[in-house]
């Protein structure tokens, strides 16, 4: 896909320095191409569908409806990568103020995503068939109050739901059945949240946090909230078979995605690590004392991995890449395997 070479002198260089910080950082050698940029906007989420085929959300801002209100209508489109071609989504035209979020490649190898429209009163996850273009309800949900983010077990049978009750405070995973029986997988832990099931291996990652001292205490001041956005999550891996969870020891601060690579060998996530914000990838999970932190992009955004596990779809996010964030790119993470 992508022609350049990583010079060898250059990348051994890059893999010294970063194992002296605990990670290896190969964010500036990685070779990366340019497929789109917005006249407009930034890139909400991406979703990379088949080999030749990637599907985005852009956030273009408020606009003004036919009645002269103000309207959030974050706009889906799918780009043909073979020739740049861009298709737009038609969304409920009754909703003149709707979100979008948890945006996702299916197991059916379909495009997935939560839909809320306050209008109708509904939130649901959403399927677009690729092929046609064609919308519908796979799931709607009428308990949770705040539904954050879903991830689909293989066979499209099992669930795994965010229940959010304080936005990166309180959090909590529901697993639901084939019977469509909820229960909580993570009551051990005071926030729990982007879960995300392995096609390879049958596995949900998850990003976590356990109670420590002073994490119960009455939240009186801003302050205090400011410190709870601030204390680290981890990773955890939880075997829905055994319903045992493993956990990682990577601390990341204020994460906003995670990903399964596609032949489950590796996890990449999106947040600051030891300090330093980019987009990483985490290799050696089977011997957790062994695993190797890898950072592949200078920077945090959304991101998606190829159907074959050898590049990824990015986009930066975050007030520190505004000049950035009207760019979607692919960046080649061969090498790495």
């Amino acid at each position: 896909m992508i022609k350049k070479q990583i010079p060898f002198i250059l990348l051994v260089c890059m893999l010294f320095a970063g194992c002296q910080s605990g990670f290896i950082d190969v964010s500036r050698v990685l070779p990366i191409l340019e497929i789109n940029q917005l006249s407009k906007g930034s890139y909400l989420s991406v979703a990379w569908v088949d080999e030749k085929t990637i599907a985005f959300v852009v956030d273009i801002g408020n606009t003004l409806d036919s009645d002269g209100f103000i309207a959030h209508r974050p706009q889906i489109e799918i780009v043909d990568i073979s020739n740049k071609k861009i298709t737009p989504v038609s969304i409920d035209e009754r909703c003149t103020v709707y979100y979008t979020r948890s945006f996702q490649v299916l197991p059916n190898q379909q495009i997935g995503y939560i839909f809320e429209c306050p209008k109708v009163d509904t939130v649901t996850i959403q399927e677009i068939k690729v092929k046609n273009i064609q919308l519908s309800d796979i799931y709607i949900e009428s308990s949770i109050g705040f539904l954050g983010e879903f991830a689909y077990s293989s066979d499209m049978r099992e669930l795994i739901l965010v229940d959010v009750n304080g936005l990166y405070l309180d959090s909590v995973l529901y697993y639901l059945d084939s019977d469509g029986v909820k229960t909580n997988i993570s009551p051990d832990f005071i926030r729990a949240d982007f879960p995300v099931w392995s096609q390879k291996n049958n596995l949900v990652a998850f990003f976590g946090t356990k109670p420590y001292p002073g994490s119960d205490d009455q939240i009186e001041h801003f302050s205090q909230t400011e410190k709870l956005l601030d204390y680290p999550w981890r990773l955890y891996i939880y075997n829905p078979e055994d319903l045992t969870t493993k956990e990682i020891p990577i601390d990341v601060i204020g994460p906003n995605r995670l990903k399964w690579s596609p032949d489950g060998k590796s996890l990449a996530f999106s947040g600051e690590f030891k300090g330093i914000p980019g987009t990483w990838l985490v290799s050696n999970l089977e011997s957790p004392d062994k695993f190797r932190v890898t950072r592949i992009v200078d920077g945090i955004g959304v991101f998606d991995f190829s159907p074959d596990g050898n590049a990824i779809v990015f986009a930066y996010m975050g007030l520190q890449n505004k000049d950035k964030q009207s760019k979607l790119l692919i960046i080649d993470i061969g090498k790495l395997k």
